[in-house]
């Protein structure tokens, strides 16, 4: 069993943090990351469209290499969708200070649990942003020059999903630029939303923005349940071995054969064997001027390289005490993504700390 393994820093069971990213995991800065690891990581028009760029506080962005295509934010973890009918959509965008765009262009469609479209959010030249309704009628017209060029915008959407008395705030820099109730943001069939396309617009390929720090929420945790402070997501790698019971693929240093930024699938891994074989590995520490952590997810690639197939999980010690992630059952040669997430210290139940995730120690183990 072929794998390799990333920790991201910045949600469990019975969460309101169902997903983040920062696309920090798929290639460094100024490089086209390879299809098939974009594909089994995102929905998208265009995995070869995806492009790496800097990001925000130094880390990488997407930028698309062609006008038009579209990636889609799912609200699921594990492959189980949040039934909430009220999400908040978290993402940054820079837009090119030389952008010319055309009057408008859809920038966000949500869509329902049985694939209808619901409401959408279109960008006009002027900044202003457009809620619009499943049938393209605007609901609700933002502030004046609500989105700024040449500079990061963090936004969230706020929306409720109903059909009569939906709504939808929109918040960008902190700051409120619309909120309207009473509206249609439902869709045709359905009972909520659980995914969003987001599209770079049509135009020069030079202009396309950048995109960076995806998170989703809904209400029905105890934490993280409603709109955040700006936040970013970072990636911290294996730096080195703590257990090594898989197999390296070439040396002795396990670590070394997991912590590339953009996985390299066959190259270079590690194989389990035996039920309840473990690797575990230190990893960069972050910041101590972090904040707040809202949430720690582990994430890893791994396929089988025999007939049948095997389960794994993901382990994260906190405390001296290993805490499981699910159980996920891997039967292709072909390379899978699966990731796991702890909204806050699974060894106290409280919010994490930054010592405390920095002391913490990820791992993968064999299950059967």
């Amino acid at each position: 069993m072929a794998s390799s393994l990333w920790a991201s820093a910045d949600a469990r069971f019975e969460m309101s943090l169902l997903f983040f990213d920062g696309f920090e995991s798929i290639g460094a800065d100024n490089t086209d990351p390879t299809d098939a690891v974009v594909s089994r990581r995102w929905s998208t028009s265009a995995p070869e469209s995806f492009y790496m760029v800097d990001g925000r506080f130094g880390g990488t962005a997407l930028r698309f290499a062609n006008a038009a295509d579209y990636f889609v934010i799912s609200s699921g973890h594990g492959g189980v969708n949040s039934t909430d009918t009220t999400k908040i959509w978290g993402l940054s965008v820079l837009f090119p200070a030389s952008i010319t765009y055309a009057t408008s262009y859809w920038f966000m469609r949500f869509a329902t649990d049985t694939s209808q479209w619901a409401a959408g959010l279109r960008i006009w030249n002027d900044g202003t942003i457009s809620l619009e309704d499943k049938g393209d009628a605007i609901q609700a017209i933002s502030t004046k020059g609500a989105l700024r060029l040449g500079i990061w915008n963090d936004i969230q959407v706020k929306l409720y999903y109903h059909t009569s008395n939906g709504s939808c705030q929109i918040k960008v820099g902190g700051n409120v630029v619309l909120n309207k109730t009473g509206v249609d943001t439902g869709g045709t069939s359905g009972n909520y939303h659980d995914r969003v396309f987001v599209y770079s617009p049509t135009g020069t390929t030079g202009y396309a923005p950048r995109f960076d720090d995806i998170f989703v929420l809904d209400t029905t945790g105890n934490t993280n349940n409603d709109f955040l402070p700006s936040s970013r997501v970072t990636a911290q790698f294996p730096t080195s071995d703590i257990t090594t019971n898989w197999t390296p693929s070439t040396g002795n240093d396990h670590y070394a054969l997991v912590d590339e930024t953009l996985p390299d699938d066959n190259t270079s891994y590690i194989t389990g064997n035996s039920a309840n074989d473990i690797d575990q590995f230190e990893v960069t520490d972050i910041s101590a001027n972090a904040l707040t952590i809202h949430g720690v997810k582990l994430s890893i690639d791994s396929s089988v390289n025999e007939a049948g197939s095997r389960e794994i999980r993901q382990v994260l010690d906190s405390s001296g005490n290993n805490y499981a992630g699910d159980t996920h059952t891997i039967n292709t040669t072909n390379y899978v993504f699966d990731s796991d997430y702890w909204e806050t210290d699974p060894a106290t139940s409280n919010a994490w700390t930054v010592n405390n995730y920095n002391a913490s120690k990820p791992g993968v183990e064999v299950v059967t």
